[in-house]
């Protein structure tokens, strides 16, 4: 099956997508490709999907939350309130916090220049 990029009952060429191929060839990657099972899993979770309805609405808050959460998954502790405890307290410090947003900044120019990293989904 072709790369489809249309909904159902839409009629492009005199190729009408129909819902049920669409979702056939949607099962079919999503067996196959584990970036878009992950992807799918995740944000069919309802408490994600609320969390990411709330905070990512632009670019500049999805950088801020990605920035909070990868500081908070650094944290060595398993104590989830310690772990919240210790985000604040560094996000509130300004020479803590201008630290950890320079190798935030620096970690996600690399993972965006890197001209040898290999596709995000295929």
């Amino acid at each position: 099956m072709s790369h489809i990029l249309c909904t159902s009952n839409y009629n492009k060429n005199n190729n009408v997508c129909k819902h049920d191929e669409i979702s056939k060839y949607g099962q079919t990657l999503y067996k196959n490709n584990r970036v878009l099972r992950d992807i799918a899993t995740v944000m069919e979770h309802p408490e994600f999907k609320s969390f990411f309805d709330k905070y990512f609405k632009s670019a500049f808050d999805a950088q801020n939350i990605i920035l909070l959460m990868k500081i908070y998954n650094s944290i060595p502790n398993d104590d989830p309130y310690e772990k919240i405890a210790i985000l604040f307290e560094a996000m509130n410090e300004s020479k803590i916090r201008n630290k950890l947003i320079d190798n935030f900044i620096h970690w996600r120019d690399m993972m965006f220049n890197n001209k040898k990293r290999k596709k995000m989904i295929s």
